[in-house]
Formats: C-alpha cells, structure tokens, sequence
C-alpha cells in the first residue's frame, strides 16, 4: 500500500514515491525512498519489501539484444528472469496453478512500463504513470496538471499530495527520482502548502 508516480517531462523521466508501509490498518514510514536504479531499469516499487530487496539486490538483469524494443526487452527477457529470481527468493505465490508476484513501475528508454503482479508488462501510452494504493487520485492530478506549464517535480508533488489527502495508505515524506539521484521531494514546489 503505497503510492509511485512516473512523469515523462522534456524527455526526461523521474519518478516519485511516497514513504507509507501499511497493513490497511496501520502504517509506519519507511526510511529510505522505493526508488532505485538496476542494470539500467529505473524501478519504483510497490506490494513488498521482500520483492524490492530482491529487484535491487539480487537481480541481474539480462542483457538486452541489440535493437530489441523496450517492451519485448521486459517481456521476453527481464520477465523470465524475475520470475525464477522471485521463486528463488521465496517471494510470490502460485494459486490454482497461476503464480503472482508484486506490482511497479520502471523507466527504460524515457518509457514509462508497469509490471503488474500476474508479471504481464503495460506500456503507458500517456507520459505519466503511477501504481499503488494511491494510484487513481495521482492519476487524476497528473491527468488535470498535464499541458500546464509546471515543473516535472512540482506536478510529481501534487500528485502525491492529492492521494495523501484522500488514501490514508499514502504518506510523506515524499522522494524524487531523476537520472540515478534520489532525493527529498521538498513540498516548496507545491500549490497546496503553506508558503
């Protein structure tokens, strides 16, 4: 339960999380971001903690062919590879013969991709995206800022302020991810704080 957004701005992507671990009943806040970079994929993460340590401890991802499209890249290649980490791992579950694992959002080619938890992959056809508990208030703050002419981080913060103020599964403090460097989220950039 949790909340990552994804902004394709300029041709630059970022990504922003919240810092919510909860149960539905109960919550404490994590001490570091759910961003990280892995063998060239920008990860956001949602559902597990054991599925983040994994993804960005454990997983090797494979090399990808010459001229092979980022879609068939994550789905014919990374894919595979996650589900035999994850199995591996002891993380996921396979129920009446269908194996699930976790849900998140990677960037690779100023892309913006979900895998989802049946580890089929979606590619995002507008230039934002956001997964998690929060994900349909984001959305819609993302949907209503997009072609304003606002900061990537400023639209980013809006988004996740709108579902923190609606989905009690979303909490701050808030961080951003451009390039590689992860960092605070500062609430300067938004509409809605104080000062």
């Amino acid at each position: 339960m949790t909340l990552i957004v994804g902004l394709i701005h300029d041709g630059i992507p970022y990504l922003a999380s919240d810092s919510c671990s909860s149960n539905g009943y109960t919550y404490n806040l994590t001490a570091g971001s759910k961003l990280f970079v892995n063998g060239g994929l920008s990860i956001g993460y949602t559902s597990s903690f054991r599925m983040a340590q994994l993804l960005e401890y454990s997983f090797a991802p494979p090399k990808r062919p010459k001229d092979t499209p980022a879609l068939t890249y994550l789905a014919r290649d990374v894919v595979p590879s996650l589900r035999k980490l994850f199995k591996e791992g002891g993380y996921g579950t396979v129920t009446h013969n269908e194996e699930t694992g976790g849900q998140f959002l990677v960037v690779l080619d100023e892309q913006l991709f979900t895998v989802q938890s049946d580890f089929s992959v979606s590619a995002w056809r507008e230039p934002f995206a956001a997964v998690g508990s929060g994900e349909q208030a984001a959305l819609g703050a993302l949907w209503a800022t997009d072609g304003l002419k606002l900061p990537p981080e400023q639209r980013l913060l809006l988004a996740l302020e709108a579902a923190e103020s609606v989905i009690p599964t979303v909490r701050s403090p808030f961080y951003l991810m451009a390039g590689a460097e992860v960092e605070p989220l500062e609430r300067v950039y938004s509409l809605t704080s104080p000062g």
